[in-house]
């Protein structure tokens, strides 16, 4: 049953769900109103020394602490920082692959959704949202496996490139969560 509702339901909602929510008219800055102040943007940190490219971001315990992960190829570990950049803690989660990391989001309960569906070449067969638990021992890791249903060559001709995904994890309280990409 849980393969039924994996493979075949959850990717038939998500196409219904990118059919009936659209796309909101581009009006050249979203839903962002204009400010008359410009801000200043300043460095205050660096990253720290296990993370050469930081792939995605999430809340941490308590305010000025961030989880963050490397980008694909790199360990597959999350890292805590402080907003002064300095490391506070990791949560290795091997023997899980980081393949190609894109995004990181944090539920109320704590557990973290990983988002390895980075695709840049079309060729990927292997998507998958990981939700992982800590706790004590070992983190609990579910995985959400999917495929685009149209996507039938890996990859496909260079004018039907359009397989990736590369961030924007939605949860939803109610439901399965909803996946939206750029």
């Amino acid at each position: 049953m849980l393969y039924l509702v994996r493979d075949r339901l959850f990717p038939v909602l998500v196409f219904l769900h990118a059919l009936l929510a659209g796309a909101p008219p581009h009006d050249d800055h979203g839903y962002f109103a204009r400010l008359g102040r410009r801000y200043a943007v300043a460095r205050v940190a660096r990253l720290p020394a296990p993370i050469a490219e930081s792939s995605g971001l999430a809340r941490g315990d308590s305010a000025g602490l961030v989880w963050t992960h490397g980008d694909g190829g790199t360990a597959a570990t999350l890292y805590l920082a402080g907003l002064d950049g300095r490391l506070r803690g990791s949560l290795p989660l091997a023997p899980l692959a980081n393949t190609d990391w894109e995004e990181l989001a944090r539920d109320p309960a704590g557990r973290f959704y990983i988002g390895d569906f980075g695709n840049n070449r079309n060729d990927r067969r292997d998507l998958a949202i990981y939700r992982v638990a800590p706790g004590a021992g070992p983190p609990r890791v579910d995985t959400i496996a999917f495929r685009y249903p149209d996507q039938a060559a890996f990859p496909p001709p260079p004018a039907r490139r359009h397989f990736r995904l590369q961030g924007d994890v939605f949860l939803q309280r109610h439901a399965a969560p909803v996946y939206q990409g750029p």
